[in-house]
């Protein structure tokens, strides 16, 4: 009971102060990949995510360009490609691994890099240590090979210094970031025309919920112990690229981690632990 008095005090927040109703249209979508994520297990739509994915690399590599595809931009397909990596790593979908890596490296997003690090990290690092290490390596160096030149890491200072400095006990509505940043007279440390995001999914919810997150943090909290291995896996991924970028508000991306969270809820309600199947791949306990 208390899991769900917790996902609805959430939703009931955040739709009653979402700023447009594109915010509640997504909070709406990402309540009902939620629902999804508990009563289903929902395989065959990471199978389904991993062909579209596919077709989109297709795409970005015979139409090189800005918008990565149909994506919008390479970043918002680069962490698209590591969510999609620990789909496939923990319901072994072993043929888009591969296409996943030359993906993160036509994105060259470094958010998306550190995920997938930690996504072959945790899949195999109880059976198989030293692939896990190696392919766990590998990815930060592609990270530390990607050059960034415009000053990133200084825009997100500045970003995180505005959040925290505008914060409020009631929040400044769900969906209302940028436009709220935007609209501030005196910017720090930004270079950025205008920020898409908080570069930083806590941050950004706090800015947007105020005291309305405790509920969300309670559900996090009460899903993370003793759930389905797999599903837990692509939440730490999730919550790797959440720190330096926005991955709950990239189209897809967030819907699959709520579906995710939703499974996780499910099985930690029923006491259980949804084992993966007998050989490569299985998460350690953290």
């Amino acid at each position: 009971m208390g899991i769900w008095i917790a996902a609805s005090a959430f939703l009931i927040w955040a739709l009653a102060t979402s700023t447009s109703p594109w915010a509640a249209i997504h909070v709406l979508s990402l309540a009902l990949a939620f629902g999804l994520g508990y009563w289903r297990q929902v395989t065959w739509l990471w199978q389904g995510l991993a062909v579209v994915l596919s077709l989109n690399l297709a795409v970005a590599i015979l139409f090189p360009g800005p918008s990565a595809g149909f994506a919008g931009n390479p970043n918002y397909f680069g962490t698209m490609l590591a969510i999609g990596l620990a789909g496939a790593l923990a319901y072994r979908i072993w043929w888009f691994i591969p296409i996943a890596g030359i993906g993160l490296w036509v994105c060259q997003s470094r958010t998306a890099f550190m995920g997938a690090a930690l996504a072959f990290f945790i899949a195999g690092i109880r059976k198989y240590p030293a692939t896990a290490m190696c392919t766990a390596l590998l990815c930060v160096l592609m990270f530390l090979l990607v050059e960034k030149g415009e000053g990133s890491m200084a825009q997100r200072l500045g970003i995180w210094q505005m959040a925290i400095n505008n914060m409020t006990l009631s929040g400044h509505g769900w969906g209302s970031f940028m436009g709220a940043i935007d609209a501030l007279p005196v910017k720090i440390n930004m270079t950025l025309l205008k920020a898409p995001g908080a570069y930083n999914d806590f941050l950004q919810l706090c800015f947007e919920l105020g005291l309305g997150v405790i509920p969300l943090l309670i559900l996090v909290a009460y899903c993370l112990e003793g759930a389905d291995d797999s599903a837990r896996l692509i939440f730490w991924v999730y919550l790797a690229m959440s720190l330096t970028y926005f991955p709950l508000w990239v189209p897809i991306v967030g819907q699959f981690v709520a579906m995710s969270l939703g499974r996780m809820a499910a099985s930690r309600f029923q006491q259980r632990k949804i084992q993966w199947p007998d050989g490569f791949l299985k998460s350690p306990t953290i």
